[in-house]
């Protein structure tokens, strides 16, 4: 009914000359309404065609979202994988750069830690089939990590220098007055903390205290405390930790010099170890540990490169 009143007001519209006499003042609204209902149904028809391609156009676009979404993930993930074999490779060239200034030097690599950060120990790949014996110095390139607790056959615990037990001869790098490092104090024994002191000891477990100092030598917060070398079984030089506070006590002969380590255990991937042993003729014949972390870099360095690595016969 509304499709032929449309069509018979659209033909006595558009075909003026079909009309046979004037239109009436009754007639003249109904034209008006009806022209009015025409221009409403177009303008109808074609907001909902254009409605309806945004709507398909609008699917396509969410889609597209998705994927691109999905690459961007997956370029972030290539991103991180990328970013963290660079820092790998230069964490292992430096290693391996500080490793080849020690003729027995293993670069070992970590592969487990204390939980509990009491002690601070780490478990390394490395042990008495390659010469490490109980007792070894163990350096990074930051300076002195600690001793070599126990050793087996593929394994070694190390234990840092700042735990319980540990002693080693030192010196202040500044004003060369020598000592004995002895670990195993809380951070809590130097409260109150000023800022400066907050600061050095925050996440350490353990520090360390510098002993048989006199009391008018020349030492002050800041200084670098090293390895004096008179042990035989740390090379000279080698920082051991920072001094964050000098105590001068009246009725003491000696100063109390606290010591906060050079070396953080949390943050280390390879150590050195300065083997003593002899390595086992039984364990077959053992590779270098430079030349090995040498094509263990090389073959980082080829994967970042995008490049196969070399096959070996």
């Amino acid at each position: 009914m509304w499709a032929l009143l449309v069509c018979a007001v659209a033909l006595f519209i558009l075909f003026p000359q079909t009309r046979k006499r004037p239109m009436s003042l009754i007639e003249a609204p109904f034209v008006w309404a009806s022209a009015g209902l025409v221009s409403i149904s177009d303008g109808i028809a074609k907001w909902s065609g254009n409605a309806w391609h945004e709507y398909v156009a609008l699917g396509d676009v969410y889609r597209d979202n998705l994927q691109l979404h999905a690459e961007i993930n997956a370029l972030q993930e290539e991103i991180t994988a990328s970013r963290d074999a660079v820092v790998r490779l230069d964490t292992l060239e430096k290693n391996l750069g500080f490793s080849s200034t020690f003729p027995k030097g293993v670069l070992a690599q970590v592969i487990g830690g204390d939980a509990s950060h009491w002690f601070d120990a780490l478990l390394v790949d490395r042990g008495e089939n390659v010469g490490i014996r109980s007792g070894d110095a163990v350096l990074s390139p930051l300076g002195v990590v600690g001793r070599v607790a126990k050793a087996t056959g593929n394994t070694a615990e190390i234990l840092a220098v700042h735990n319980r037990g540990t002693v080693i001869p030192v010196r202040v790098q500044r004003s060369r007055h020598s000592g004995i490092l002895v670990g195993g104090l809380s951070p809590s024994t130097l409260r109150p903390l000023s800022a400066t002191e907050r600061a050095a000891v925050e996440g350490v477990p353990l520090v360390a205290e510098m002993r048989y100092i006199h009391r008018s030598a020349d030492v002050l917060p800041g200084d670098v405390v090293v390895t004096s070398g008179l042990s035989g079984r740390f090379p000279p030089g080698i920082p051991v930790g920072t001094v964050v506070r000098v105590v001068r006590e009246k009725t003491d002969a000696f100063l109390k010099v606290y010591v906060v380590p050079a070396t953080r255990l949390d943050t280390l991937e390879q150590v050195v170890i300065i083997a003593t042993g002899t390595p086992r003729t039984d364990a077959g014949p053992s590779v270098d540990s430079a030349v090995a972390a040498r094509e263990q870099a090389s073959e980082v360095s080829g994967e970042l490169a995008g490049d196969e690595p070399e096959q070996k016969p």
